[in-house]
């Protein structure tokens, strides 16, 4: 937090949406052992991958970060209903059959659809939940973001830039609407409205700055950050890295 220029540079989502350093070095000499073992294991005895995997820092205040972007999405007026799925088969009617204890699978005339199916039991039918509104609230800490300071980097264009960034990842989830089959979310523009709230002063609305203009700002002071695009990297020959993409790909394969 006291010093995240790289961070804005490579990772600028890990700022907004907070991080956990979870490569915490341990201090108890039993659970240090236990848990070489552990990743020895995971590694298949590579010792080099083993201690780069090592804690490596101490619990402290930049081993963690909250979130500055927070949301959520509550629905009102929530209604549930048990779905009693049933099947009434007239030309074949009734036939035995069901599924077989060990392997879970459909046997009989069941197993190619063929046959009627009662009512689930009441205590294991799917619920159908249903709603009058749903309203979504997006926020970001302006207090939070003040916290952070970024090297090199002039703060004040950083967190202009991050601001701005995280404007435009709310717009693009704004148009992702599609939750899952049947299910999405999409922005009421009669409903929707933003405001600026200050400590200890009312708020105030605020209009929302158009997408053409947050991608221009976020370009422009991404590339003033040392944002320059993609860039091929080498991984040498031997490293831990490349130990590690090597087995994974190996356990892949293997799968």
């Amino acid at each position: 937090i006291s010093n995240a220029g790289a961070l804005l540079r490579w990772m600028p989502n890990a700022v907004l949406f907070g991080w956990w350093h979870s490569h915490i070095k341990r201090t108890d000499p039993k659970e240090t052992a236990t848990r070489r073992t552990e990743r020895l294991k995971a590694f298949h005895g590579d010792e080099s991958i083993a201690d780069a995997f090592e804690g490596y820092a101490r619990m402290g205040s930049d081993s963690r970060s909250a979130r500055l972007v927070t949301s959520e999405i509550l629905a009102k007026g929530v209604a549930r209903r048990l779905r009693m799925s049933a099947k009434s088969d007239s030309l074949f009617g009734p036939l035995k059959g069901g599924k077989h204890g060990e392997t879970g699978k459909y046997t009989g005339p069941s197993a190619v659809g063929l046959g009627s199916l009662p009512p689930v039991m009441e205590s294991k039918a799917p619920v159908d939940v249903t709603f009058d509104t749903i309203e979504g609230t997006w926020f970001i800490s302006l207090a939070g973001l003040r916290r952070f300071h970024f090297g090199d980097v002039d703060s004040s264009e950083a967190r202009a830039l991050l601001t701005a960034l995280a404007f435009l990842l709310h717009d693009e989830a704004q148009h992702a609407t599609r939750l899952r089959a049947g299910t999405e979310l999409i922005v009421d523009p009669d409903h929707s409205h933003a405001e600026i709230m200050r400590h200890a002063t009312a708020s105030r609305p605020w209009a929302p700055t158009v997408r053409s203009d947050l991608i221009e700002v976020v370009s422009s002071l991404g590339a003033r950050a040392g944002w320059q695009g993609p860039l091929d990297v080498s991984i040498p020959r031997g490293s831990v890295l490349a130990k590690l993409l090597t087995q994974a790909q190996d356990v892949a394969t293997e799968s």
